[in-house]
């Protein structure tokens, strides 16, 4: 057994970066309660960093949010949002949800039992909401992480920066805040004309918006289906393209496969020959990946054998061993 006693010296120091969110939960509640020992002894100093005001990641709502005043809503969930695979599975082992939860939840029965995962461990006293994390580097020299933050949100100073040690960094921020849309032929020429509008899944909230349009939601994942579902509830036509998808009229909702180009007269035109005239675009599209805090990629390969990892494909920084 090691010792808990009090080491020589400062607190080693770990860092989590998206603490706020389901992963970044789970990664605080494990080393809280595993190094809890050492966390008493004054050996380990634990600090989540969470940019939002809250706990809850994507499942914290941002009811209505406002173009004109930022440039991405803090998180893609819809009003009509439900977990897609059972809370059973999706929730944590170590806190069950109420034998009365529905198998699939909404977004604020997740949120709240996000809240009360925090509370039964005692996780909030960790977090230091409202911060950005503006840059992380390793420092050889110390052998240690450089961790640059700044306050966020509307009354911030983002000018203001601090600069912070750790030896120890967990990153387990979220990638649903950068959308990606990709380019499509012709779509300029189609969104050139001053009566038709385009958005990102990212911006929807609810279907009101589109009632009497002719609508065309792009992509096939969760929000693609969920966005065709709730809008044709509304539109005067919904076409969802699926790129692989086979030519079929459903409930209310036309499906289509991948789309060679948009013309200027209102068109989308699929790979197949077949056209649609639309006024509205919904790109569901995903997100990219954003880690540019990360001022710095190391260029060895990890020295560690990897053939019991379940994937092994994302590079591993300076290893605490």
């Amino acid at each position: 057994m090691v010792s808990t006693s009090t080491a020589l010296g400062p607190p080693r120091r770990f860092a989590v970066i998206g603490a706020g969110g389901l992963t970044g939960l789970a990664a605080l509640q494990v080393l809280v309660t595993e190094l809890c020992d050492y966390i008493r002894a004054g050996d380990i100093e634990i600090v989540g960093f969470e940019q939002r005001d809250d706990i809850g990641g994507v499942w914290l709502a941002d009811p209505r949010p406002d173009p004109s005043k930022q440039k991405w809503p803090e998180t893609p969930a819809y009003d009509s949002l439900k977990t897609d695979i059972p809370h059973p599975i999706m929730y944590y082992p170590s806190h069950l949800a109420h034998p009365s939860t529905p198998l699939f939840t909404d977004a604020q029965t997740v949120n709240d039992y996000m809240q009360s995962y925090v509370d039964k461990f005692g996780l909030r006293q960790y977090i230091q909401f409202n911060t950005q994390i503006s840059a992380a580097s390793w420092d050889p020299s110390t052998n240690q992480w450089n961790v640059t933050t700044r306050s966020y949100g509307v009354q911030s100073n983002k000018e203001a920066e601090s600069v912070l040690h750790f030896d120890h960094l967990l990153v387990t921020n979220g990638h649903n805040r950068h959308p990606f849309t990709p380019d499509i032929h012709g779509f300029d020429d189609w969104a050139s004309s001053g009566s038709r509008t385009y958005t990102h899944s990212i911006w929807y909230r609810v279907p009101e918006p589109y009632r009497g349009r002719d609508v065309l939601v792009i992509g096939g994942g969760r929000s693609g289906v969920d966005c065709s579902a709730d809008i044709s509830t509304v539109a005067r036509k919904t076409v969802h393209s699926i790129r692989a998808a086979v030519d079929k009229d459903l409930d209310g909702i036309i499906q289509r496969g991948d789309i060679s180009h948009f013309t200027s007269d209102g068109f989308v035109h699929f790979s197949n020959g077949k056209s649609e005239h639309v006024d509205r675009v919904v790109f569901a599209t995903g997100y990219e990946y954003d880690c540019s805090f990360l001022t710095q990629l190391p260029v060895e390969e990890a020295q560690v054998g990897s053939d019991h990892l379940y994937n092994s494909r994302f590079h591993i920084y300076p290893l605490a061993l």
